[in-house]
């Protein structure tokens, strides 16, 4: 799905025209604008839907998203590859089931070298934990990382934490960006605006409401329950950086 902003206000959401007959998801634009990264069951090889997923990208070629293209084999195998995100150099961060990983699910690193990606890395501990850990942002300067991850100590079910690269000691203990995003409930996807004042994130924190007896008397008032942004799924949230302790003082190149 995609809307514009026109400085005042979103329009309404519509389906980019390669999606929506496969799962896509996990949609993560290029610092630059220029290409679409996201997650998707739609087949590599023939015409049905894949097992697990996969990453795939598509460029922006004259205002129009281009057919997209799955990465290479050193990237997508048989195992969940999800979640990517995109550093200025076209470094790959994304999520996988892999065996190889630190817990049941893991943030990998991938080297975007003469335009070609080079054989994934697992993010070490304590980055990466021995539960599940994924739905990365990066910096465009790769100088931190928030994530989401259900480790313990957290406020619910898996909050959003930072972690800062430390040039000479790699990453950071993870922080945990505190109650004034995290809930009980799920809070996912983080997200940076461009000029990095403002951090989107996804959440259910929102309970449906109570529904009385006989409160659906038309297809369109499920319709319109769906519809409703305390429908119990999750919604789209924003907070000024300044407002969240760990982020007042991020500088980003």
């Amino acid at each position: 799905m995609s809307m514009r902003f026109d400085g005042n206000t979103w329009s309404d959401a519509y389906v980019l025209p390669f999606s929506g007959l496969f799962k896509d998801s996990d949609p993560y634009l290029s610092p630059d604008g220029a290409y679409l990264f996201f997650s998707s069951n739609r087949p590599i090889k023939g015409n049905f839907p894949n097992k697990d997923f996969n990453i795939w990208y598509s460029k922006k070629e004259n205002d129009v998203w281009a057919e997209p293209k799955p990465l290479d084999e050193i990237i997508n195998t048989t195992n969940y590859e999800y979640c990517p995100a995109i550093a200025n150099n076209g470094n790959l961060y994304f999520c996988s089931d892999k065996p190889s990983g630190v817990g049941d699910s893991d943030i990998y690193f991938s080297e975007f070298i003469n335009g070609v990606y080079s054989e994934p890395q697992c993010l070490p501990e304590p980055l990466n934990s021995k539960q599940s850990d994924e739905s990365p942002y990066v910096a465009p300067d790769e100088s931190f990382l928030l994530y989401k991850s259900y480790r313990e100590g957290d406020f619910g079910n898996g909050d959003i934490y930072i972690s800062y690269k430390d040039p000479n000691k790699g990453w950071t203990n993870p922080i945990n960006l505190g109650e004034k995003v995290n809930s009980k409930n799920f809070d996912s996807s983080p997200f940076m605006s461009s000029n990095f004042e403002y951090l989107f994130f996804v959440s259910n924190r929102i309970e449906p409401y109570d529904m009385p007896e006989n409160a659906f008397k038309s297809t369109q008032d499920v319709y319109n329950f769906l519809r409703s942004y305390n429908n119990g799924r999750t919604n789209i949230y924003i907070v000024k950086t300044d407002y969240i302790e760990a982020l007042k003082t991020l500088k980003i190149k």
